[in-house]
């Protein structure tokens, strides 16, 4: 199961200015909207009136992909947990009492076998083999 990875332009902006009075030096910060609002002031505490420059647009210069045909697919980055999705997901089953280093072939499995990026699913996952190993291991021992 081959997922596209999508380089997407970004929907909205939010940006905002800091500004630093230049009598007290105290930190003042506007968004975009306030700076081109005709005859916005900045009021400092310490009495100081500041009026802005305005900004009249901002251009995003998006780097340029090499070929379309390069984007990778889940499939070609390899089955290698991200290091910080295994962290995660170590911390989180350590909290049952699993030692990390033993958690970590079974998660490896897991992600392995399934590609998801998602903590919860990947440690439900990972704590149903364990439960699968527990039983296994269970019946194998002759009881006295």
């Amino acid at each position: 199961m081959a997922r596209k990875i999508k380089n997407l332009k970004h929907k909205k902006t939010d940006i905002h200015l800091q500004y630093n009075c230049p009598e007290c030096f105290s930190e003042h910060w506007l968004s975009l909207q306030e700076n081109q609002t005709d005859g916005f002031l900045i009021v400092c505490e310490c009495g100081t009136s500041i009026r802005t420059k305005k900004i009249k647009h901002i251009i995003f210069d998006y780097e340029e992909q090499d070929k379309p045909q390069n984007n990778p697919t889940i499939e070609s980055l390899g089955e290698t947990i991200p290091k910080d999705l295994e962290k995660s997901c170590c911390d989180i089953l350590s909290n049952y009492g699993y030692k990390k280093n033993e958690v970590k072939s079974f998660l490896h499995k897991v992600f392995t076998d399934h590609l998801s990026f998602d903590v919860k699913f990947l440690v439900k996952e990972t704590l149903k083999v364990i439960g699968e190993k527990d039983v296994e291991q269970s019946k194998a021992v002759p009881v006295q």
